[in-house]
């Protein structure tokens, strides 16, 4: 990426790393385009925002969870997992995947390749560190998974500390 004005940047968070982390989408506000990094400026992957990637926002107030099973009991209900969901940080991961994959029956909520999930959660920060963790990584983890099949990521998280 060549900078060619001003430009605003986010910091991503990183689960496990204390403070910012390398990850960051920055956005030129001179061309209009938008880049994400994962290691703190070395490598910039363009995200397409005019025809390309679409984003999906869903909001998830998560004010109220004040358990691991309050999270996936929430969380089923959100994107319309089966009556089959195991309520374990593995079936999430499986089940968020599977938000590409409508063939799969794991969730009642898809999204096209074309498409990524912007979630938003409310009520971050008063999360149990259990579910806040179970959350971030389980994201991390999905988003792993699509790099593995040569997509871009499928979630992007947006916390917000507000109820």
């Amino acid at each position: 990426m060549k900078g060619s004005g001003p430009y605003t940047e986010w910091t991503v968070k990183t689960p496990g790393v204390g403070g910012n982390g390398a990850r960051r989408i920055v956005y030129d506000a001179k061309t209009g385009k938008a880049y994400y990094t994962h290691d703190h400026y070395d490598l910039f992957i363009e995200i397409d925002l005019g025809g390309g990637m679409k984003l999906v926002k869903v909001t998830a107030d998560l004010s109220g969870v004040r358990s691991i099973s309050d999270f996936y009991e929430r969380m089923a209900d959100l994107f319309k997992f089966t009556k089959y969901f195991g309520n374990n940080a593995d079936a999430l991961i499986d089940c968020l995947f599977g938000l590409r994959y409508p063939e799969s029956g794991v969730t009642g909520f898809n999204i096209s390749d074309s498409e990524c999930l912007l979630l938003e959660v409310f009520g971050f920060s008063s999360l149990p560190d259990d579910v806040a963790k179970t959350l971030t990584v389980s994201v991390e983890f999905v988003n792993l998974k699509c790099s593995y099949k040569n997509q871009l990521p499928s979630i992007i998280l947006l916390l917000n500390g507000r109820a």
